[in-house]
């Protein structure tokens, strides 16, 4: 049972780097309860994935700790570890052929015994998700020929049927159109509501000021700035951390603040 008074994720003085000298990100702190959403904003090559895989335990930190739930990721065995967290990782191209619903119910697998299949149930919960990210009309095409759009959904219903109540999310609407992209970022907040917690990485300030929350500016050098995204998502922090001109404007008919790109001419 989940203690909602415990940190969902903790991270504590987190640094990493490929090489020792190098370090891609340093002194990381987060700490995010149940139902807390954090955005990770930062350059192309800041570091943002890097993080997340640290998170996931795949790269080992140099510095500091990482806790899921009270325990370290290297507690868990890897089945353990699958009913804690759920990845939602960059698209990439794919050759595999089996069906959406196929695929989707794969998430499914910590739940199953050893040798076990996916049963009625298993399949139903997919249905439910594929349905709820409108992908119903997908269910029997082949995963590897759909769009990068379409797969990127199609990963999102995967991490979701898992029901682990912490989802990293590389990107998650990239590839995305419009129209999806918004329903995406209402999925997320329904899903804090519910009591998940999430990070996810994106490269659009707007998307963190809709889903509220917490934001992390992850800056070249490998410093990350965390609070309220209200408080951390500054026209001059976003300015400088892009190099670009942008502005934040309060518009009034939406009762919040929206970032806007300077004249490209």
């Amino acid at each position: 049972m989940t203690n909602p008074e415990l940190p969902a994720i903790f991270v504590q003085q987190a640094t990493f780097g490929y090489k020792k000298d190098k370090p891609v990100f340093q002194d990381v702190d987060i700490s995010l309860l149940p139902g807390d959403i954090l955005s990770i904003l930062g350059p192309n090559g800041a570091g943002k994935t890097t993080l997340l895989n640290c998170i996931l335990n795949m790269f080992p930190l140099q510095q500091g700790s990482i806790h899921i739930n009270g325990k370290q990721p290297r507690e868990y065995s890897i089945e353990q570890f699958a009913l804690e967290v759920a990845y939602v990782p960059q698209i990439q191209s794919s050759s595999l052929q089996y069906t959406v619903r196929d695929y989707v119910v794969m998430g499914r697998a910590p739940h199953l015994g050893l040798m076990q299949t996916p049963g009625s149930e298993d399949y139903t919960k997919a249905d439910n998700v594929i349905a709820q990210m409108n992908c119903s009309h997908l269910s029997s095409k082949s995963f590897g020929n759909l769009s990068g759009g379409e797969r990127q959904q199609v990963q999102i219903a995967r991490a979701l049927v898992q029901e682990s109540k912490i989802i990293l999310m590389d990107e998650p609407t990239n590839h995305l159109d419009y129209g999806n992209q918004l329903r995406i970022l209402k999925i997320i907040v329904a899903l804090a509501e519910q009591g998940y917690t999430i990070i996810l990485t994106t490269h659009m300030p707007d998307h963190a000021i809709l889903l509220d929350g917490y934001t992390g500016i992850l800056q070249p050098g490998g410093t990350m700035i965390v609070g309220h995204t209200k408080d951390v998502i500054r026209e001059q922090s976003l300015t400088e951390l892009y190099d670009t001109d942008l502005h934040m404007i309060y518009i009034e008919k939406l009762g919040r603040s929206a970032c806007i790109a300077g004249n490209i001419r």
